[in-house]
């Protein structure tokens, strides 16, 4: 039997953004799985590099540029939440995208407007949970909706558009988030570039998009500390990637999480610390922004090659020296497309495993080889 709950939410203001998006629902962080559709399959205009691109006649006709305070009711089954009655539009919670260790993911929809814009729900604290998952969930809550409220307006960061709190008992809140929906994760690509790697024009884009918004975070003294594939996700509506997942985040100089990162992107300061925490011992010194470099490099390094480096990494051979298996990576690939030098990013990847460049250095740099990367791009597609 359904049952209504009566929540409170408060909604910042801003517009929901017009996008294309998939019909198939899979599994992702804040965006659903794209599979074969992502290539440009019916109902999208494919974009570069086979990304999605978002439809024109996808526009709504009408969606409120601004949101005041108000009421919320929420209708609930067994299942999790259904339906959203916000402002007088109805919004149906249409299927999961994915699920962590303290929050899930729902994608939502408004019902009776066609051609509305979707979003993306993401629900702490699912209903039963108590104890340290509950705390944990709560305190995930408070730190990724602090971080996304001072960060709001950058174009490759993850929009929030609201707040809820809901009381599916007395004493047992749910936080919720509400997001702007993604599409494809860098993950996601991945499994469909396996041992053959994504193309040049993908990875540099991947790069200075994250970059942009790694610049952004630390320029505001944020570390994002769990940077990885899942994290990144395609914008159909802006043609760019974005970042999400801001739950492990901190400000530099004050670090108050102690176990961060994502194993297999974890920066070996970052990795003794954890093993430190696990003893129950504190690390004389905190991980800086170079934690999110050293993540990114190893992304770059899994998009060049198709191969997930998870082992690679966390070897002996790899602590003793991973210049030279960055070096080998790059000359197995070369035999493959040998039509694209890759030396520059190949330094590039050495200097971020070093921690010798910085975001802004690096985002001048591909400034510098934008237009030698654009022209080689084009010949390959002729080749």
């Amino acid at each position: 039997m359904e049952k209504t709950i009566v929540v409170t939410v408060s909604l910042g203001a801003s517009r929901f953004p017009v996008s294309w998006r998939p019909e198939v629902p899979g599994v992702g962080a804040a965006g659903p799985s794209l599979r074969s559709r992502w290539s440009g399959g019916r109902g999208c205009d494919g974009g570069p590099c086979g990304l999605p691109r978002a439809s024109v006649a996808s526009a709504p006709a009408s969606v409120p540029s601004a949101f005041t305070d108000g009421g919320i009711r929420l209708c609930v089954g067994a299942e999790p939440p259904r339906f959203l009655e916000a402002f007088g539009r109805l919004w149906q919670v249409q299927s999961r995208l994915g699920s962590g260790s303290s929050a899930s993911v729902y994608r939502v929809r408004c019902c009776g407007t066609p051609g509305s814009p979707p979003g993306a729900l993401k629900q702490f604290l699912p209903q039963g949970t108590t104890g340290a998952a509950a705390s944990a969930a709560e305190y995930g809550f408070r730190k990724e909706r602090a971080a996304l409220e001072q960060l709001q307006g950058h174009r490759n960061i993850v929009t929030l558009y609201g707040v809820f709190t809901i009381h599916f008992s007395p004493n047992v809140p749910s936080r919720c988030l509400l997001l702007e929906l993604l599409d494809v994760s860098v993950s996601e690509l991945l499994l469909y570039s396996t041992h053959q790697g994504c193309s040049m024009w993908m990875i540099q884009h991947c790069a200075r998009d994250v970059l942009e918004a790694l610049a952004f975070l630390h320029q505001e003294g944020y570390v994002h500390a769990d940077l990885k594939p899942r994290n990144i996700l395609w914008s159909a509506e802006n043609e760019c990637f974005k970042l999400i997942d801001f739950g492990l985040s901190f400000k530099e100089g004050n670090q108050d999480v102690k176990y961060i990162q994502t194993d297999g992107y974890r920066a070996p300061e970052a990795e003794l610390q954890n093993c430190l925490a696990q003893a129950g011992l504190q690390s004389d010194t905190e991980c800086t922004s170079a934690v999110d470099l050293w993540s990114l490099g190893i992304i770059l390094l899994e998009m060049f090659s198709g191969m997930k480096l998870k082992h690679t990494v966390r070897s002996q051979e790899w602590k003793a020296n991973s210049s030279a298996i960055i070096d080998h990576i790059f000359a197995s690939k070369a035999v493959v497309n040998a039509a694209i030098p890759a030396y520059h990013l190949r330094d590039l990847i050495k200097r971020y495993i070093m921690c010798t460049i910085t975001c802004f250095e690096y985002l001048c740099y591909l400034k510098v080889l934008s237009w030698n990367m654009f022209i080689l791009f084009q010949i390959c597609l002729f080749m």
